[in-house]
């Protein structure tokens, strides 16, 4: 096994140890977490500035429809 094969992980041999798999999909899970928490987030600060009055929405540069229409996603929707 040359060592170029096992520093950018190319052999196959390194797809038999156990977590090599997952351990290369962390990253990518990490972001998708990363984004939904921001999202999660993001919709319940609109719900609190609905709630607070329409004003506050007015000041982020939205429209109540599309504040609400934002809020009532689900995190995993875009």
């Amino acid at each position: 096994m040359a060592i170029s094969e096992i520093s950018n992980r190319t052999h196959p041999a390194l797809n038999l140890l156990p977590g090599a798999r997952l351990a290369s999909r962390l990253p990518r899970v990490r972001s998708v977490f990363a984004e939904w928490y921001r999202r999660r987030d993001y919709r319940s600060e609109l719900k609190r500035l609905l709630r607070v009055g329409p004003y506050m929405i007015a000041d982020v540069g939205l429209t109540c429809e599309a504040a609400w229409r934002e809020a009532e996603k689900p995190f995993w929707q875009r």
